[in-house]
């Protein structure tokens, strides 16, 4: 897993748990650098070869309306050598730097890998219409090739994704302000279809879970008007219909405030 923050230098740590008996035993694998390096990394993945792969900001510092903010990396982290303790040192290889504008900046969210090795993941800014993206890294001459597969336009497609699946029939499902989506290989390129929209009450937080039939989850939170008319937002579960692509409600929380 991961910290936001914390580790050597206060730029976030990844670390590992393992079962000892009845306990467990925290190892720290890497500590951020920040800057070109990356730093306040999100949750990562394991692909090929046991290595984890996330997305961090940090990296070219050219984004933003005033171009001082990191576009963002996407990263590796390894063992340079074989090794089977818990004292073996990682290291972090960078394999993209986000440029800006018409790329995506900002990667927010979960990576996931397709069946080829493919790496995939969303971008809350940036593109060709500054709402946000989905990017593909694809393995390419010992390094990665980056490309943006979908540019959100802010309208009724949505904006700033924020999570990935690939989905059992190998097209992605996501969320992106409000709405579910998919985006499907055509010709070529990729067409997104918008599945369903939780309207302004909800919005998605988790990361998305298909079952064997299809079917899509995920945990957001709906706002009610308490007393006084103050917003409580509370948990809720929604359930999106492989069938129909039909939204429904399975599970609102009682008397939990958040939910993530």
């Amino acid at each position: 897993g991961t910290t936001g923050s914390g580790g050597d230098n206060g730029l976030g740590l990844a670390y590992r748990l393992a079962p000892w008996g009845q306990n467990w035993i925290f190892s720290p694998l890497y500590s951020f650098l920040g800057g070109a390096n990356g730093q306040n990394p999100l949750p990562e993945i394991i692909g090929p070869k046991r290595a984890l792969y996330g997305a961090a900001d940090g990296g070219i510092q050219s984004c933003g309306s005033s171009g001082n903010q990191y576009c963002g990396v996407v990263y590796r982290l390894g063992l340079t050598i074989a090794c089977s303790t818990a004292l073996c040192s990682w290291t972090e290889n960078v394999i993209y730097r986000f440029t800006g504008d018409p790329d995506g900046w900002s990667p927010n969210g979960n990576l996931v890998f397709d069946e080829a090795g493919n790496l995939y993941g969303t971008t809350v800014s940036g593109g060709a219409n500054g709402y946000g993206t989905v990017f593909e890294l694809t393995p390419s001459n010992g390094g990665w090739t980056e490309k943006v597969i979908y540019s959100f336009t802010g309208g009724s497609d949505g904006a700033t994704p924020t999570t990935l699946l690939v989905g059992h029939d190998g097209n992605l499902y996501g969320t992106a302000a409000n709405n579910f989506f998919q985006l499907a290989p055509t010709g070529g390129g990729w067409t997104l279809q918008v599945l369903d929209n939780l309207g302004y009450l909800a919005s998605p937080l988790s990361d998305l879970v298909q079952d064997s039939s299809g079917n899509l989850y995920a945990i957001g939170t709906i706002t009610w008007y308490g007393y006084l008319g103050s917003p409580i937002p509370t948990g809720i579960i929604v359930k999106v219909s492989y069938s129909d692509w039909g939204l429904t409600t399975i599970a609102i929380a009682e008397d939990i405030y958040y939910v993530d």
